[in-house]
C-alpha cells in the first residue's frame, strides 16, 4: 500500500491548513506503515533464504555422499589388501595370493562367528555371503584404491551381499587383530553403523 509523503501532502493541502497535531499524527502513520512494509519484506526475505539454505544443504548432502563414495570406496581394496597381509603373518600361512587367504578366512572360527551375525543382519544366506567373499577381492579390484584413515562401504555402490560379505570379512579380520582401520557402513535410509 503507498503512503503519501510529507512532502507530498503538503502539495496537495498548503502548511497553514494541516493542524500541527495532524503533522505528528501523519508522520507516526508513514512511520508506522514503512515499518510494517519493512517487516514483510524481511519475512519474504527470511522466507527466501530458508528456502534456499534448505536447497543447498540438500546439495551439499549429495555432495558428501558423492565424495564419500570416491574417496572411501576406492580405499577397500587396499584395505583388505593390508588386512589380508596381517592376517597371513599372524597364521603363518606360507606365500597365497589374496583369493586362497580369503578362501582360508571363510573356514576360521572368527569368520565363523562374524558370519551368524551378518546372516541374521541382513537375513542372507551364509552360501550367498560366502561365494560373495570368494569375488570379494575381484570385485574390489574393479575400483581403484587409495589408503585415507577411515573407509566407508555405502550401499549404493555395492550389493547387501557385498556388504554383509564385506562386514563379515572385516568383523574377523578385525577380531584376529588383523583390522584396525574405521569402517563405517552407510545404507539408503540414512542410517550409517561402524564396525
Amino acid at each position: 500500500m503507498y503512503t503519501m509523503s510529507i512532502r507530498s501532502y503538503m502539495r496537495v493541502r498548503p502548511f497553514s491548513s494541516i493542524p500541527k497535531q495532524n503533522w505528528a499524527k501523519l508522520a507516526m502513520e508513514q512511520t508506522l506503515q514503512r515499518l510494517k512494509d519493512r517487516e514483510e519484506l524481511l519475512e519474504v526475505e527470511r522466507k527466501y533464504h530458508r528456502e534456499v539454505r534448505e536447497r543447498l544443504e540438500e546439495k551439499i548432502g549429495f555432495l558428501q555422499r558423492d565424495i564419500l563414495r570416491l574417496r572411501n570406496n576406492f580405499n577397500l581394496r587396499g584395505a583388505l589388501e593390508f588386512s589380508l597381509d596381517e592376517y597371513k603373518k599372524l597364521h603363518k600361512i606360507p606365500e597365497a595370493g589374496r583369493m586362497p587367504l580369503l578362501q582360508h578366512l571363510i573356514k576360521h572360527q572368527a569368520y565363523q562367528a562374524c558370519l551368524v551375525t551378518v546372516t541374521e543382519r541382513y537375513q542372507l544366506r551364509k552360501e550367498d555371503i560366502n561365494s560373495c567373499v570368494r569375488m570379494l577381492y575381484h570385485e574390489l579390484s574393479k575400483h581403484a584404491h587409495g589408503n585415507t584413515a577411515e573407509l566407508a562401504v555405502v550401499e549404493s555402490e555395492h550389493t547387501i551381499t557385498e556388504i554383509a560379505a564385506l562386514e563379515a570379512v572385516f568383523c574377523a579380520l578385525k577380531n584376529e587383530g588383523c583390522f584396525r582401520i574405521p569402517l563405517k557402513l552407510y545404507f539408503k535410509n540414512n542410517q550409517e553403523r561402524q564396525l
